[in-house]
């Protein structure tokens, strides 16, 4: 199977598939008025707070039917999707999280129900349920989205829903950027995160954009050929631009939906070593010191340019809430690496449709005392393979499950 398929595969569904699902929406809607179509603000920009879930996920609020719900923003996927009040399935029906009321939102003159069903599933779960349409906002922004109820979710829990910011050829429902700037902050310093739509907000970079051009309108998807990484303290350095056919360039996409940096398995190997990790054979990564957050030494890329992007320790360094640590650069990319969250909370990150390019700046992050930015302590290493391998393939961290 094709690994966008795989990875965040969207399917409409026909009555016959899962009538139990269109009968349920349907019924609501049936004594529902026409709905109007929203048109699309016209707002330069604007930007908005991005909760830290222990630095594993950044969640934003987004405004459906005059409601407020959090929702992961996925540049790694095209789907978005709420859990609904008639999810079925297990905790993630009940994460604590609101969901969206469906005999609210079917009343709504604002949304159309599509006659039709929806799944997508993920590396250790999925969400299945019927398809609607209407305004979604984030901030001022607010544009038409076709999106999925979930009726039935499965390990996805952590927000009310997931908003993908991928390519329309990666979904069959949705799409809802242009140009957007990613600021992920550290549960450490205490701020928030911030995501800006229809521009960058330059407060939160510090000099030049380093900008790389996309090499498929798919993920937000680059050429890495030339790559190198280096660990100076360790006088190591080799090459991340591997594929394990041998037949292509190797290739990387920028994923906020993913809480790792996922690279080739031979990278993986050479950096982890170098910073003084020992491998685990049970859980599948390396084991670092947890005084490494200050001591171990900065991990840098250097690209086919000779720009140097160094990812620090405070970033790469995970507890597993047993009084140990790993490191949260992985293997497993060697056909398509993941630079997720480990390398966005270094770099501010932008990501330019029109011009079908990603830019790297150095982020600027500030310590506030202030308890309503970020109000959770660091999450551990368990929790971020597993919100990995739910944006991962499938199989793609087989061997972390089954070593």
């Amino acid at each position: 199977m094709h690994l966008a398929r795989a990875k965040y595969s969207v399917t409409p569904r026909d009555d016959a598939q899962m009538p139990f699902l269109m009968a349920s929406a349907a019924a609501a809607s049936k004594s529902r008025p026409a709905s109007k179509a929203a048109s699309d603000s016209s707002v330069s920009s604007t930007s908005q707070v991005l909760a830290n879930e222990q630095d594993l996920m950044w969640s934003c609020n987004v405004t459906l039917n005059g409601q407020e719900y959090p929702v992961d923003l996925d540049t790694g996927s095209a789907d978005t999707w709420f859990i609904s009040s008639y999810c079925t399935g297990d905790s993630s029906c009940t994460n604590g999280y609101p969901t969206i009321d469906v005999t609210d939102l079917v009343s709504s003159s604002s949304y159309t129900f599509m006659n039709k069903t929806w799944y997508t599933t993920y590396g250790t779960g999925g969400v299945a349920g019927p398809l609607f349409s209407g305004p979604i906002s984030i901030g001022d922004y607010t544009a038409n989205v076709t999106f999925g109820l979930g009726f039935i979710v499965l390990q996805m829990d952590g927000a009310s829903g997931l908003m993908g910011l991928g390519f329309e050829s990666l979904s069959n429902i949705n799409e809802f950027n242009q140009l957007f700037g990613f600021y992920l902050s550290n549960s450490a310093d205490g701020d928030a995160g911030e995501v800006t739509f229809g521009g960058a907000d330059d407060t939160r970079y510090t000099g030049d954009i380093t900008w790389v051009p996309l090499s498929s309108e798919t993920y937000w998807q680059y050429d890495i050929s030339g790559w190198t990484w280096s660990v100076a303290s360790a006088q190591a350095s080799g090459s991340i631009g591997s594929n394990s056919t041998g037949s292509a360039a190797p290739q990387a996409i920028s994923d906020t939906g993913t809480t790792l940096l996922m690279v080739s398995n031979d990278a993986a190997d050479g950096i982890n070593t170098a910073i003084g990790g020992t491998y685990n054979q049970t859980l599948g990564a390396y084991a670092v010191d947890c005084t490494g957050t200050t001591s171990l030494p900065d991990v840098v890329f250097t690209t086919s340019d000779g720009v140097e992007l160094s990812i620090k320790a405070s970033t790469y360094v995970f507890p597993n809430g047993d009084g140990t640590c790993f490191s949260g650069i992985v293997g497993g990319g060697d056909d398509l690496q993941i630079w997720g969250d480990v390398f966005t909370r270094n770099y501010y990150t932008i990501y330019d449709k029109a011009n079908a390019r990603v830019g790297f700046a150095e982020s600027v992050h500030t310590t506030t005392s202030s308890s309503s930015a970020s109000a959770s302590k660091p999450g551990s290493f368990a929790q971020a393979e597993k919100s990995t391998k739910k944006k991962a393939p499938k199989g793609l961290w087989a061997h972390l499950v089954d070593a």
